[in-house]
């Protein structure tokens, strides 16, 4: 915000407290991780850019009747962009999900966060918590506190 503001450029309180700050509680209390997108230089956080460049790219589909064809082959470059995408959006939460199972290992305490208890269920209960479970469960939730 302050980057922003040295530059001399319009600060959109709408999207600070509504998309912002929104994405930086739930990532915080859901998933223990401090994305400090409201703090981020440029305004915007890489997982909330790629996200909203996703959607725009999946917007254009609509007036493509042959998109499924497209994605399929990965014909044009919007479809590979959206490949690309979804990769950053993947890599970001399996980043969540390591840095939190490190941290369960360093620490015999149980984290506040959901995403700590979702883990900890797991092991009690003898239920396999992999990581694509568990990336589900991370992207589940970031979108939802990207998109509130």
């Amino acid at each position: 915000m302050e980057w922003t503001l040295k530059q001399g450029k319009w600060l959109s309180t709408c999207r600070i407290c509504f998309f912002q700050m929104t994405f930086d509680v739930t990532s915080f209390v859901a998933l223990g991780v401090d994305i400090d997108s409201v703090g981020t230089k440029g305004g915007q956080h890489p997982f909330a850019r790629a996200f909203d460049q996703m959607l725009e790219a999946i917007l254009q589909r609509l007036g493509d009747p042959f998109y499924r064809i497209k994605r399929r082959f990965q014909i044009g470059a919007r479809e590979r962009k959206i490949t690309l995408l979804k990769h950053t959006l993947a890599n970001h939460a399996a980043a969540i999900i390591n840095d939190r199972r490190r941290t369960m290992e360093d620490k015999s305490a149980l984290g506040p966060d959901l995403l700590s208890r979702f883990i900890e269920y797991g092991k009690r209960n003898n239920v396999l918590m992999n990581n694509e479970h568990l990336k589900d469960v991370v992207m589940n939730v970031l979108l939802a506190g990207r998109d509130t």
